[in-house]
């Protein structure tokens, strides 16, 4: 962890680094059972996910680590996390997989369809 902090003080908008840091403090968070660190690693990904110019493979890892790790808070959050996911790189295939999720275990929500209009 304190590699990780020590790039990330040099330059705070590294991706590698920010991921590194998520995937170090989810390991973390599994071992010590602990939802204040699994927050922790939600953010980072959170992080690499808002930043510019992130090589694409690494965004799809961090977005897939972050939707995953996203589960314990509900179904529905990860469900309606990854549907978005899907719509940022591309694959509507596994959007609209999400968007059946989505829609069929809260009816009448408005996500499922909403970023395909066009």
């Amino acid at each position: 962890m304190t590699q990780f902090d020590h790039v990330l003080s040099r330059y705070p908008r590294s991706p590698r680094a920010h991921f590194g840091k998520a995937q170090a403090l989810s390991a973390l968070a599994e071992r010590r059972q602990s939802n204040a660190i699994l927050e922790q690693a939600i953010g980072e990904c959170m992080k690499v996910l808002a930043l510019d110019d992130v090589p694409r493979e690494l965004f799809i890892k961090a977005g897939t680590l972050c939707a995953d790790r996203q589960s314990f808070r509900g179904t529905f959050f990860s469900l309606e996390f990854s549907t978005i996911l899907h719509v940022l790189i591309g694959d509507l295939v596994g959007h609209w997989t999400c968007d059946q999720q989505v829609a069929s275990s809260t009816p009448g929500h408005a996500l499922p369809g909403q970023y395909l209009d066009g």
